[in-house]
């Protein structure tokens, strides 16, 4: 996933002045495909403009009930033959050994191994001409419908060794057939390009939706429970969380939608999956009232750091792949579903919300940033 973070004073989070990654909030978008009408085996964004930086972010659904291995290849390089594509990858934390997680000389880069139902796919690529294409690819994947069971979820690295052409067309096929309504979107942005706008060709593909800042309530051992006030609904979802302890360890967690007035209605919700600085084993529970984003946070005055993505689909439950880090050098990564209003979809997530599971701790910023 992208990260460029450091902490400056006040709590504003900014990307290093030595990073050469371009601001993630002013990535373009480069191209928009779709299995549109009816189920497909091939979905591709085609001649889209060559930029230094890609995030793909991808809404893959199976056709009926079926399974599916799906192929990422760029600018047409799938012969039989060529062997351009090497990949790394772990399910469910698991080790990386075997046929399928360690392969190397292959005709293209596996998205999620076996792929059945809902899927949301979040890569980003480094996509210099002169160089090996090196690809992060997280898959979550739905498992089975409703929050009484976790997801499932892929971790890839991988390369593309081509080293004279930026990607420009990239494409999946499915040894099945997506599901009607199946899309990925390409975004792009160059090193020197911003935020700002008019820089660089195109448009921004992140709108800003909300900049919330907290306060803590330094008399009472538990703040009240912040509300960040609602947004506008959007299908894909990035969003940056800060939060900071009081004078006790603390821990965090966070939940959606409500009112400012009943904000934790989210019982029997929510379902993830985690790791703590890269473990080989899963922890996190199903049914829950909120997710767990970070460890809980040991002593005063430290902070924890989240990048999280969302697809946000009305019709189907919320998928969400995060990584998170706290000023102790505690990392996790984790990968949950949310059954808006315990059902199978009933809206998008419009308002966030957190409860502290123990000690002080506050929200001290929650920027979200949405497109369609």
């Amino acid at each position: 996933m992208v990260n460029t973070t450091t902490y400056l004073s006040g709590g504003r989070i900014q990307g290093r002045s030595d990073d050469s990654e371009a601001d993630v909030s002013g990535y373009k978008l480069l191209a928009r495909s779709t299995a549109l009408g009816s189920a497909a085996g091939t979905i591709t964004a085609s001649g889209f403009t060559a930029k230094d930086n890609i995030i793909i972010l991808g809404d893959i659904s199976m056709d009926g009930s079926g399974y599916g291995t799906v192929k990422m290849t760029f600018n047409g390089d799938s012969s039989g033959s060529n062997g351009n594509y090497a990949w790394r990858q772990s399910d469910n934390f698991g080790t990386e050994s075997g046929t399928g997680e360690i392969e190397t000389d292959y005709d293209y880069i596996d998205v999620g191994k076996v792929l059945a139902l809902d899927n949301f796919v979040v890569a980003g690529i480094r996509n210099t001409a002169a160089e090996e294409k090196l690809v992060n690819m997280r898959v979550v994947e739905l498992g089975a419908a409703g929050a009484g069971t976790k997801p499932d979820h892929t971790e890839n690295v991988s390369k593309w060794v081509n080293t004279s052409n930026q990607i420009t067309t990239i494409t999946l096929t499915c040894s099945s057939n997506f599901e009607a309504g199946s899309e990925f979107v390409v975004l792009g942005c160059d090193d020197d390009e911003g935020a700002a706008a008019g820089t660089g060709s195109g448009s921004n593909f992140w709108t800003e939706l909300l900049n919330f800042t907290g306060t803590l309530n330094s008399g009472s051992a538990h703040t009240a429970t912040p509300d960040t006030g609602s947004f506008t609904a959007k299908k894909f979802l990035m969003v940056d969380i800060l939060t900071v302890t009081g004078n006790d360890r603390a821990g965090f967690g966070l939940f959606a939608n409500g009112t400012s007035s009943s904000l934790d209605n989210n019982t029997d919700a929510w379902a993830q999956s985690t790791a703590t600085n890269h473990a080989t084993s899963s922890s996190g529970g199903v049914s829950g009232d909120y997710i767990n984003l970070n460890n809980t946070i040991e002593g005063s005055d430290a902070s924890a750091y989240t990048k999280m993505f969302i697809l946000n689909r009305s019709d189907k439950e919320k998928l969400i792949v995060w990584h998170s880090f706290d000023s102790l050098g505690v990392y996790k990564e984790g990968y949950g579903k949310y059954s808006l209003g315990g059902g199978m979809g009933a809206g998008q997530i419009t308002r966030f919300g957190c409860v502290y599971t123990t000690g002080q701790t506050y929200l001290k910023h929650c920027h979200v940033w949405g497109s369609d």
